[in-house]
């Protein structure tokens, strides 16, 4: 259990190549297997897992990948 929030978190990993994409989800940018373009989008991870990109989060992710 983590009893700190997810923005704490998100501050100290930003710099390892992690990025947070919804209120939800902080990922590894590097087991990112595609994304699926839509509203805010869809990423497809290493394992399958599909994570929501929200609205306000795409922009910093595609930002991420240039």
């Amino acid at each position: 259990m983590i009893c700190r929030t997810l923005k704490h978190h998100e501050s100290a990993l930003e710099a390892l190549g992690f990025l947070r994409v919804n209120k939800s989800h902080l990922i590894n940018l590097d087991h990112v297997k595609r994304y699926r373009k839509g509203k805010g989008g869809t990423l497809v991870m290493a394992d399958d897992q599909e994570i929501r990109v929200s609205n306000t989060k795409k922009q910093a992710l595609i930002a991420a990948f240039r």
